[in-house]
């Protein structure tokens, strides 16, 4: 029996075979249909964004106020920055909310009756202790109502939802005592004109914050945040169904912790969350944005991790119609020191994954010195960023604040046009044993013919 031997041929195959199969992820220089640069102060950028009904979109966010000489506010003084553009990205309109109380607008939705609510934060000269705050708008920019939720120190809005039976539910912070940072997960429920219905508190005694929130189908809500409680399912009524933690045990040395900045429902009824995914092992640390799928009992399906440029986060996601995944956020260079906080020089990173998390494609956009995406919508096969972008002004020292001047952005794109240049194209795993195929039939047929050789004129033996 002569001893087994890889030919060149197979050789060649296998480790195609293996390069195909195992590289699925198309990295694509994206296709810029528009985009716009926009703010007047020092620091302008865009935390949401919502699509009208005439196609076109609503941008909301904060500036801080120019440091005018006498200016009698505490500084930086944020005001809420709204801009509304047309389907094709020309800029209808841009405002501020501009009288003596701070303002940031975190996000926007569109109503039923098609005006327009939004949730953030607001403080009052003379102490700015920021309350939660929820607003209606129409679709020229004009402020219905306001309301205001909170209780002696500092609380905020960060994400809200309407509720199909009326009224909307609001999810952030609220603090207990101004001596040490005691905050909890913090849910507001008003009715259509904003007036409170219920308020609950959800944490232990360290700091919880409340990212996100959806409207189930069962009619309560899923809660996405940071602290004790990773994810939080309740009722309608607020009543906690389950919670979850994703931070996994850790000694000293070693541990991971994962952020869900946003929560989206499956249509099978399970839960995908996207964020950010802290790793430390011994002295090495990593920050990859992440994905996660939780099940209607809060159990994880699975988690995956995406590296990006080597620091990552996501901010927010979207599913398609097929059940594949999209999410945005800002991928950047590690730290030369190995510190894993995102800082300078990064981009707005946009991936597209499966139902089960894998990676089809991905790209990233890089404008000034520093790009991050905050909000994605989908129409069509465009899809639509709001984020800001930070550039280096000359003149300032390294650690000036006002080193960079910092504008709110928003683009559409796509990434999978014909007309897209692609900067590296891998072959996907279903195209990979039809192209190994080849390979595999010349191989088999050359060691056939070997095989009709030996037969024909057999090899000595040594027996």
């Amino acid at each position: 029996m002569q001893p087994y031997s890889l030919s060149p041929i197979r050789l060649i195959a296998t480790l195609f075979l293996i390069l195909i199969t195992t590289t699925g992820i198309a990295s694509a220089d994206p296709v810029i249909h528009w985009e716009i640069i926009s703010g007047e102060y020092d620091d302008t950028r865009a935390f949401d964004i919502v699509q009208t009904d005439d196609g076109g979109y609503i941008i909301v966010g904060a500036a801080i106020h120019p440091r005018e000489e006498g200016y009698q506010v505490p500084s930086p003084f944020y005001q809420a920055y709204i801009i509304r553009v047309t389907s094709t990205g020309e800029i209808l309109f841009e405002k501020t909310i501009d009288d003596e109380r701070t303002r940031a607008i975190n996000a926007i939705i569109r109503t039923q009756d098609g005006t327009y609510a939004m949730a953030g934060s607001v403080s009052d000269p003379p102490d700015h202790d920021s309350d939660a705050y929820l607003a209606r708008m129409d679709g020229d920019g004009t402020i219905l109502w306001e309301r205001t939720f909170g209780k002696e120190y500092y609380d905020s809005a960060t994400d809200l939802v309407e509720v199909e039976s009326g009224g909307f539910a609001i999810v952030g912070v609220t603090t207990k005592t101004n001596d040490y940072p005691h905050r909890d997960i913090y849910l507001i429920r008003t009715d259509d004109s904003g007036e409170l219905l219920f308020e609950k508190n959800y944490g232990d005694r360290y700091t919880d914050v409340g990212h996100s929130i959806k409207a189930t189908r069962d009619g309560g809500f899923i809660i996405a945040g940071d602290g004790a409680f990773s994810l939080i399912r309740t009722d309608e009524d607020g009543r906690v169904l389950w919670t979850r933690s994703l931070r996994e045990p850790s000694d000293a040395n070693s541990g991971i912790v994962t952020t869900p900045n946003a929560v989206v429902e499956t249509s099978d009824g399970d839960f995908i969350t996207a964020g950010t995914t802290l790793s430390k092992d011994g002295d090495t640390f990593t920050l990859h944005a992440s994905l996660t799928k939780i099940d209607q009992r809060g159990e994880i399906i699975w988690a995956k991790e995406y590296p990006g440029d080597g620091v990552s986060s996501f901010s927010s996601a979207l599913l398609l119609e097929n059940g594949e995944i999209t999410a945005v956020g800002e991928t950047s260079r590690p730290d030369p020191l190995g510190n894993p906080p995102i800082s300078g020089e990064s981009s707005i990173f946009l991936i597209r994954a499966d139902q089960f998390g894998g990676p089809i494609i991905q790209t990233s956009i890089r404008r000034g010195e520093y790009s991050s995406g905050k909000a994605l919508l989908i129409t069509g096969n465009e899809f639509i960023i709001a984020g800001s972008i930070s550039e280096e002004r000359e003149g300032y020292q390294e650690y000036d604040p006002m080193r960079y001047l910092t504008h709110a952005y928003a683009a559409s794109l796509s990434i999978d046009s014909d007309e897209k240049p692609v900067k590296e194209q891998s072959v996907p795993l279903l195209y990979a044993p039809v192209l190994a195929l080849p390979f595999f039939i010349f191989s088999r047929r050359r060691r056939k013919t070997r095989e009709d050789n030996e037969e024909k004129n057999p090899p000595p033996s040594y027996f």
